[in-house]
């Protein structure tokens, strides 16, 4: 059975960056994928026309019929509002672009559909045991301009995904300075979510909260969460602090999704602010964090928690979803 045509559109779509690929799907064979292009969301009024930038440079030839796009917010009924982004986006429109077949789903939904493809050379071990439960529960989160977490069962490289907005439960302090840091992040949003500390935006917010702890005058070269992290690598006093404090509650966020999951599978990690500071995760803190559940330690060192290493993972999943609508297109 041939494809008439087998080009597919592959879409990670953040609050800050939108990463493009177009992939190609041969007849029974891998996936086999272009060269990604990024752009940034600031410069374009919608994700249609950020798509519609993406076409314009493809050869006739090459155009594809479908499009799956991963994006940072929760999905109903083909349509996302983004959730730190002002767009909105809906498959009924993205197909006006020429596509027979659009697909919307979760980010971390398409890696939660990825990592079960990945293999050991796709990881940075975080601590714990180099394997968890071949066949069972995992969870996958991940700080950039939110947070994301989504679950999954797995069964070999076969993943079926659970979709959540986990990044919005409530930030659950564990000693007394994040008692204060959860008083003055309350004093000015209110209710303090996990998303309020574990994000780019986040860890500028954490930065000041140590300031106003500490009576320290926030360093006006400390602008973002960038800054922030160059500086701590630096050896900026308070931007270390900030940067130390993060990974210490990231351990411990990840701790609770290890026990509400169950995800014995292991827990692995995503997400462009994470992944930019590999250097500090891998502090004896954060894994002591992680474990730090009472009753339930020993439950918690039997999983592992693993960095996610491979740019393309989310693409991966994107891949699956693409290749079932691309075989039904054959079928008609």
């Amino acid at each position: 059975m041939t494809t008439a045509n087998p080009y597919a559109l592959l879409g990670d779509v953040g609050g800050t960056n939108v990463r493009f690929v177009l992939t190609h799907l041969p007849d029974g064979g891998a996936p086999l994928f272009g060269d990604a292009r990024n752009f940034l969301t600031s410069e374009f009024s919608s994700l249609e026309a950020v798509v519609k930038e993406f076409l314009s440079a493809l050869a006739p030839e090459h155009r594809p019929s479908v499009a799956v796009l991963g994006v940072a917010g929760p999905v109903t009924n083909g349509e996302v509002r983004f959730t730190n982004l002002n767009w909105t986006v809906s498959e009924r429109v993205l197909g006006n672009c020429g596509f027979k077949r659009v697909k919307l789903l979760n980010d971390f939904e398409a890696l939660a559909l990825g990592v079960p493809q990945l293999s050991a050379a796709d990881f940075l071990p975080l601590g714990g045991p180099q394997e968890g439960l071949a066949d069972g529960a995992i969870a996958i989160m991940g700080a950039g301009t939110g947070f994301g977490v989504s679950g999954g069962y797995c069964h070999g490289p076969h993943a079926r995904p659970l979709v959540t907005e986990g990044g919005h439960i409530a930030f659950a302090p564990n000693d007394e300075i994040e008692l204060e840091i959860l008083r003055i992040l309350m004093a000015r949003f209110g209710r303090v979510s996990v998303e309020r500390i574990l994000s780019g935006p986040g860890l500028f917010n954490l930065c000041e909260a140590l300031c106003a702890i500490d009576d320290r005058r926030p360093d006006d070269s400390l602008k973002d969460s960038h800054a922030i992290i160059e500086a701590a690598r630096s050896g900026h006093a308070g931007a270390r602090k900030t940067v130390e404090r993060f990974v210490m509650i990231l351990g411990a966020v990840a701790g609770d999704f290890a026990l509400s999951y169950g995800a014995r599978g292991g827990v692995f990690f995503a997400g462009g602010l994470t992944q930019g500071m590999t250097d500090f995760l891998g502090a004896p803190a954060f894994r002591a964090r992680f474990e730090d559940k009472g009753r339930f330690a020993s439950y918690l060192r039997a999983i592992p928690t693993k960095l996610i290493t491979r740019t393309n993972a989310a693409h991966l999943g994107l891949a699956r979803v693409a290749a079932k609508f691309l075989r039904a297109e054959e079928t008609k």
